[in-house]
């Protein structure tokens, strides 16, 4: 997840590359888990709370179309 969101959420995006993460965070946040112990389940949360707040990022970038501090915005 982490990789996903520095790849395609990154300093430099663009609007492809931020619509390529929302599927790609989406597939991640659908993936069943197997939970057997209670470290499973904190990592399953952890999980969970790091799509969350990856989608919320993906969603905002998409909206801005505009390059802003430190984020760089390519034209498709």
């Amino acid at each position: 997840m982490q990789k996903t969101a520095w790849d395609l959420l990154g300093p430099v995006r663009s609007e492809k590359s931020i619509i390529h993460a929302q599927h790609k965070i989406h597939d991640i946040s659908e993936m069943k888990l197997m939970i057997n112990s209670p470290t499973e389940m904190l990592l399953a949360l952890e999980m969970k709370g790091l799509t969350d707040t990856a989608a919320a990022v993906a969603d905002a970038a998409l909206m801005r179309k505009d390059s802003l501090g430190t984020h760089f915005r390519e034209n498709d």
